[in-house]
């Protein structure tokens, strides 16, 4: 500009509509005001997401702050206890023992002629013509009855 030509100056806009100065008009752009008019928006740009139709695989941990519910429940209220949404299991009866989450045959489960010892469960031998081997129960008889 030479010097005696006054300077343009825009202190405010009063009005949104295009402004002119030394013709070059000026306006703000149009932008999209309907999102379905976006482009791209389907693209997978961002592999480091979780997708919310759940198609892409969770690899490695993910840390949760104390509090936070996935699917309705609090990870950190679960680890720390394991009752925290379902009601433990307990025995049905005597021959079920539960310790925590364990459960486990009691030794009452043995009943009359067997008996119960480190988890196994055995036949006792109360007579002669009885005997237990491995995976075989024999009988024999003294008498031939045929």
């Amino acid at each position: 500009m030479p010097k005696n030509t006054p300077q343009r100056r825009i202190d405010s806009r009063r009005q949104n509509r295009a402004t002119t100065i030394s013709g070059v008009t000026l306006s703000a752009p149009a932008g999209v005001t309907d999102h379905g008019l976006l482009l791209g928006l389907g693209d997978d740009d961002h592999s480091q997401y979780l997708l919310a139709n759940g198609t892409r695989t969770l690899a490695g941990n993910l840390a949760v702050a104390s509090g936070i519910t996935i699917d309705g429940i609090d990870l950190s209220a679960h680890a720390a206890d394991p009752a925290a949404h379902h009601a433990l299991a307990t025995a049905g009866n005597s021959g079920i023992s539960v310790a925590g989450q364990a459960i486990s045959l009691a030794a009452a489960a043995a009943g009359a002629g067997l008996a119960y010892a480190a988890g196994v469960l055995s036949i006792n031998v109360a007579g002669l013509g009885m005997s237990v081997a491995a995976d075989a129960v024999t009988l024999s008889s003294s008498s031939n009855p045929g």
